[in-house]
């Protein structure tokens, strides 16, 4: 797999999800340190992420679905019985 632009990621990580990633997330990720600028360097204004990324990318993102749906009330502790 060659390197890809954000767009191209989204794709892959949403397939590997099973949802729709937007390049705005991939982003965001790389912004919020989430992911390491190494893996994904900005050449000539877009970002270039390298194939090694995209497991990173789908852990980063599992981990803030999974913060998000505890956030939401989703994390299956339901109170006392």
């Amino acid at each position: 797999m060659d390197a890809m632009f954000a767009g191209q990621a989204a794709i892959e990580v949403g397939r590997l999800l099973g949802r729709t990633v937007t390049p705005r997330e991939i982003t965001a990720l790389f912004y919020d340190m989430a992911v390491p600028d190494g893996l994904g360097p900005v050449v000539g204004g877009r970002r270039l992420i390298r194939p090694e990324a995209v497991e990173v990318i789908v852990a980063a993102l599992r981990l803030k679905d999974a913060a998000k749906q505890q956030e939401e009330g989703g994390g299956g502790d339901t109170g006392p019985d």
